[in-house]
């Protein structure tokens, strides 16, 4: 799976290129916490996930080029449930989001085992709803106005995939995934 690039661990040299990428406006529209981070406040969360035992993170390289995060968080392996989520660089190739959700994919489900993988998507960000979907994951609810963002109340949209659905979907993605990235690299 060369041709989709790999994931690898965050080192220190990482931390300014990671914190850019949070707080770029179109990252930041689709998180949580929206506000513009401070280095002070960024190296706080570094040192928070680097000591933890359930949440897991990583650099997205293509062809040896950073071009994203995946976070995995709540990982608890009494139930072999997680949450995860992403974010690309503004200068992303496109395809780079599949790429990174397959990767991702791949770890939760063979690296750590997990039963069921969980996502929340603010109910606006349709492309990743979507993308998820493709992936297999399936929509469990709304939180209907849960969060207060820029005077608006925005719903959250909750998605699941469990193991064995991922199994089914996986080898159809690897395929797509690598002729599409096949298509566009080697033009």
């Amino acid at each position: 799976m060369s041709s989709i690039g790999l994931l690898r661990n965050i080192n220190s040299e990482d931390l300014d290129q990671i914190l850019l990428w949070r707080n770029a406006p179109e990252v930041r529209k689709n998180m949580y916490s929206q506000h513009e981070i401070s280095n002070q406040e960024h190296l706080e969360w570094w040192r928070g996930v680097a000591c933890s035992d359930d949440k897991k993170y990583f650099i997205y390289e293509l062809n040896g080029k950073p071009h994203g995060v995946v976070g995995i968080t709540d990982i608890n392996h009494i139930h072999s449930t997680c949450s995860w989520a992403f974010y690309a660089s503004q200068s992303a190739p496109r395809g780079i989001g599949s790429c990174m959700e397959l990767l991702a994919l791949e770890y939760i489900f063979h690296k750590l085992n997990i039963f069921k993988l969980n996502c929340e998507v603010f109910q606006f960000n349709t492309a990743v709803i979507r993308l998820h979907i493709k992936f297999g994951f399936v929509i469990e609810g709304v939180f209907r106005k849960s969060y207060f963002i820029n005077n608006e109340r925005m719903d959250v949209v909750r998605l699941a995939l469990f193991s064995n659905e991922w199994a089914e979907h996986r080898l159809d993605m690897i395929k797509s995934i690598e002729r599409v990235m096949r298509a566009q690299y080697d033009k």
